[in-house]
């Protein structure tokens, strides 16, 4: 017997069956897709906390870069300020090292030609001790008498003199003192 047989039959009344037959057919649907959508609001709520942690490490990362930016940039400026100090620290020993060879180059050229002056007077006075004495032969043909000896100059006996005593004396005192050109004169 189908359903159509038994209403027409008055069995059961036409309202009530229509109402059943809704009931049924709406309830199992309405229930399976009330399951769905429970089961799609709960992905929906996890893919939004998921979303919201996901942007609150995207902010705790954009902070740190801006941190790390920040030291970056300080450092930078700090390696420049000392890069540009240690340029005019090497400026100033540049300029220091240069005056030094300048001087020391003058010190140079004072003492070779103190050197060469020392030399010329070591060979001067070499010459005139090497040069033997000569008799004066003057004093015996001189006016005034025979044996008498003619007065002489005061400074030809003062020449003579200093020449007896006074080049030896240089002499040794030249040679005993050597200018050595590793130890520099300072004027």
């Amino acid at each position: 017997m189908s359903l159509g047989t038994l209403v027409s039959l008055g069995t059961i009344p036409a309202r009530g069956m229509l109402f059943t037959l809704l009931t049924v057919t709406l309830v199992t649907p309405v229930a399976a897709q009330s399951r769905e959508q429970r089961q799609m609001m709960a992905d929906l709520r996890m893919l939004q906390e998921q979303n919201q942690t996901l942007q609150n490490v995207l902010g705790s990362i954009i902070e740190a870069i801006k941190a790390v930016s920040t030291r970056i940039d300080d450092q930078a400026k700090a390696t420049g300020k000392a890069m540009a100090d240690e340029k005019l620290v090497i400026d100033n020993l540049t300029n220091n090292v240069r005056e030094i060879r300048e001087k020391l180059d003058d010190n140079s050229v004072r003492l070779g030609s103190l050197n060469q002056e020392v030399e010329a007077l070591r060979q001067g006075l070499q010459q005139l001790n090497a040069r033997p004495a000569a008799p004066d032969t003057t004093a015996s043909e001189a006016p005034g008498g025979a044996g008498g000896s003619a007065p002489r100059s005061g400074s030809r006996c003062r020449g003579r003199a200093w020449a007896s005593r006074s080049p030896p004396s240089l002499l040794s005192l030249l040679t005993s003192t050597t200018l050595s050109p590793r130890r520099p004169f300072l004027l």
